[in-house]
C-alpha cells in the first residue's frame, strides 16, 4: 500500500509545477465527514478545523521527510 500511494505521490507531483508539489501524503484512520466536523453538508473541506485537529503534528511530519505518513 505504501509503495502504490508513493508512486501515486510521483505521478501527482509529475503533472503540476513545481512550486505545487505535494511534499507528503497522509494516512488517517478516520474518514473525513459531516458528522466528524470536518466537511459542511455541501460537502465542502473544514480547512481550518482540519489544520486545528493536525497543528501539532505537522512539524514531524515534515521533520520525517516521508512519502507517506500514517497517523
Amino acid at each position: 500500500m505504501e509503495a502504490q500511494l508513493t508512486q501515486l505521490l510521483h505521478d501527482v507531483n509529475a503533472q503540476l509545477a513545481s512550486h505545487e508539489h505535494l511534499q507528503m501524503l497522509v494516512v488517517v484512520p478516520q474518514p473525513w465527514g459531516i458528522e466528524a466536523g470536518t466537511l459542511t453538508p455541501t460537502m465542502k473541506i473544514k480547512r481550518s478545523r482540519i489544520e486545528a485537529e493536525v497543528a501539532d503534528a505537522v512539524d514531524g511530519w515534515y521533520a520525517a521527510g516521508a512519502p507517506v505518513v500514517w497517523t
